[in-house]
């Protein structure tokens, strides 16, 4: 073999390398996108469906985004809520936002949209579908109440409630503190500082920026709160914090209210929270109500669970009677 031959068979290998190589990043590429092209059709289908003759089936598109328990457990409630009208779910995906804003643009009457996730509402919002849409799980501070046509079921139990149970944990406290980023949660402070005072409750905010701000805040708390009412705030409140406050908290005797169950699990005294997969039936039961243009009767609301902490209770010095007890839903001991 001369030296020119072995080099043009050199550049041959090189050259089918490279065009496999290719190949197999356009079959990846086709992996990746695939589901995403998938999931747009499903949900051209689902809002095309009932435009057609005879195929005025009544049913249920679930927007999804995020990937957090309580919107997996909602998810189920949707989709087991038991009334017959079927169920499609799509995932929201930053390579397909605008293909599914264009399609729940076209949305008729016979599809109704639930939202879980707050990207995927910001999606269906942009989109302003003309049929039934239920904000599912959705933060306080929201303009998903701005259509005529949609319903908002809060991602927390409204604050009344927890207030409501805050009395009856804990008949003595009178002086309540709430922590908070004064950034991104000044309108939610705003509202549970309102409800703490229409309650009888004496409040003190106290504003914390950064992580690092919560070790001073807890220090001006200290002798003058009866307790803590943890709200959720990723900057006040992130997971790293739990520690400090829950050793402030032992030190003092001053409980924490924590807003999930997580918390009360760490050692906060008590949490008031949703059962996640009741609050997707509910959802779902709005959604068939809106389908049958209120012909159903209006589904009854999502019952607040109750779940304390017998460790912490112990530890500050507090005893419940068993009759208390038993009005809760969980106990930890």
């Amino acid at each position: 073999m001369t030296e020119r031959q072995t080099r043009r068979e050199g550049r041959g290998e090189t050259i089918s390398a490279r065009s496999a190589l290719a190949a197999g990043r356009r079959s990846l590429s086709l992996r990746r996108i695939w589901p995403l092209l998938a999931a747009v059709c499903l949900l051209i289908g689902v809002m095309a469906g009932g435009g057609q003759a005879g195929a005025a089936t009544k049913r249920i598109l679930v927007l999804t985004s995020g990937e957090e328990s309580s919107g997996q457990e909602a998810l189920a409630g949707i989709r087991n809520h038991g009334t017959g009208v079927p169920v499609d779910s799509v995932h929201s995906d930053p390579k397909s936002d605008e293909m599914l804003v264009t399609a729940l643009a076209q949305n008729n009457r016979d599809t109704a949209v639930i939202t879980l996730g707050t990207k995927a509402q910001r999606l269906v919002v942009r989109a302003a579908p003309s049929g039934p849409v239920v904000h599912c799980l959705t933060p306080s501070a929201s303009d998903a109440a701005a259509a005529a046509n949609a319903f908002v079921v809060p991602n927390e139990v409204p604050v009344e409630a927890r207030l409501t149970w805050l009395k009856r944990l804990l008949p003595r406290a009178r002086n309540v503190g709430l922590l908070f980023d004064p950034v991104t949660n000044a309108s939610r402070a705003q509202e549970e500082l309102g409800a703490l005072r229409r309650g009888g409750f004496a409040a003190f905010p106290e504003p914390v920026s950064a992580h690092t701000a919560l070790p001073p805040a807890l220090a001006r708390l200290a002798g003058t709160i009866d307790v803590v009412h943890a709200i959720s705030d990723k900057t006040a409140l992130p997971p790293e914090s739990r520690k400090p406050l829950f050793l402030f908290s032992f030190r003092n005797k001053i409980p924490i209210s924590g807003p999930t169950e997580e918390w009360v699990r760490a050692g906060a005294l008590f949490a008031v929270t949703w059962d996640f997969a009741e609050v997707g039936a509910y959802c779902a039961a709005l959604a068939v109500r809106a389908l049958k243009e209120g012909k159903n009767p209006m589904p009854a609301p999502p019952r607040p669970r109750v779940t304390v902490n017998l460790n912490t209770a112990t530890q500050i010095g507090l005893r419940w009677d068993a009759g208390l007890l038993r009005t809760v839903d969980r106990v930890y001991p």
